[in-house]
């Protein structure tokens, strides 16, 4: 019996660059990223030389709290997250009335995931008169994870009103507005980043999703997904929903019953996941949907490796333990299979086709 578990798909809310904490990267025109360090040498040292440089000129001048602020911004660019934190805490006992050490203070805070100190520290550089725009900016990312929307709403304001040059900016303010289910007021803004910055993927993808999900409009979610990938070919998550039009247009082949031009579409889907795939080898949707293309295509060896790597990276993946099960129950392993419905459903115990599937497979042994 070969069993197949319908697979549903939902889309990934792959939008902000959002911590646990509500902290982002520190913006520049476009993608978030952390390499915003304000380093006057950065295009002539690189972060280790430019780390020795400014170590040295400290011991010539150890009481300039601005050579502490830049040198910590060098150590997190060198992910040494406790040494940037120890710096700027002794730029602010040298000199405390300076907002950019407070904002950041807030930001290596967040990453460290202290929500608490985040704040109170950006708020501090809001008060000393910041003209800085990811001051406002981050604290808008705190509030929008507290679900507190006004407040988040009226940051974001503020980080436009310092520097309305940032996409970032108004992506915050479209994902903002989806969360509060106004598909006409995300759209707007998704838009406007995309007129700051015409190749920011995030605004591409979310697009995606507002289209797909909340507007309605599948042709319009596609056509996001193929301007992405005009721009970046390679993006992991573009050629993921990529991959899933593919799937769905080959599926509907199937339904109509050709052959030959099914398994063409259904190998073009496989490709899609493929160069998804090579461009983030941990990510565990897409080797479990193109683990369910190969099952479809009847190829189980490709389908039992993607589902055996999905299970790899997550354990508690459920639907993957299921279709192992039941490429095994095919092939008349029902020891395995069994072995394997047991596992779906320790990973998820309300599981009610691999509990069915477990007991129709304990009777007839």
């Amino acid at each position: 019996m070969k069993r197949v578990f319908i697979l549903i798909i939902t889309c990934l809310l792959a939008a902000m660059t959002l911590t646990e904490t509500g902290c982002s990267n520190r913006s520049t025109n476009g993608e978030a990223t952390g390499d915003s360090i304000k380093m006057t040498k950065e295009d002539s040292l690189s972060p280790a030389k430019w780390l020795a440089s400014l170590s040295h000129q400290i011991s010539m001048n150890p009481n300039n709290y601005a050579l502490y602020n830049d040198r910590s911004e060098v150590y997190l660019r060198l992910d040494s997250l406790k040494a940037a934190i120890q710096d700027v805490e002794k730029a602010l006992k040298i000199n405390d009335s300076i907002s950019e050490t407070y904002y950041l203070r807030g930001y290596y805070a967040c990453l460290d995931k202290d929500t608490a100190k985040a704040v109170e520290s950006l708020e501090k550089a809001m008060t000393l008169g910041t003209i800085n725009s990811e001051v406002p900016y981050q604290l808008g990312q705190i509030a929008f994870m507290q679900k507190n929307y006004v407040k988040a709403d009226d940051l974001f304001n503020q980080a436009i009103r310092r520097d309305s040059t940032q996409a970032i900016y108004y992506f915050a303010k479209g994902y903002l507005n989806q969360q509060q289910k106004n598909g006409t007021k995300a759209l707007s803004f998704y838009k406007e980043a995309l007129k700051k910055d015409s190749a920011f993927s995030k605004a591409y993808i979310q697009l995606y999703d507002l289209y797909m999900n909340v507007l309605k409009n599948e042709d319009q979610a596609n056509t996001q997904i193929e301007t992405l990938l005009k721009i970046q070919p390679g993006h992991p998550l573009g050629n993921y929903y990529k991959a899933k039009k593919l799937f769905g247009d080959a599926t509907r082949l199937k339904v109509l019953i050709k052959k030959e031009p099914f398994m063409e579409a259904m190998n073009k889907a496989v490709d899609a996941y493929t160069v998804s795939l090579s461009g983030d080898s941990s990510f565990v949707q897409a080797f479990y949907e193109r683990g369910y293309t190969y099952f479809i295509m009847d190829k189980h060896d490709e389908a039992i490796k993607d589902f055996e790597k999905t299970v790899a990276l997550d354990p508690k993946y459920f639907q993957a333990y299921f279709m192992l099960g039941s490429i095994h129950e095919y092939y008349k392993d029902n020891t395995t299979a069994l072995s394997f419905y047991k596992k779906a459903v320790e990973a998820k115990p309300d599981f009610k086709e691999a509990i069915y599937a477990i007991k129709e497979l304990s009777g007839s042994r």
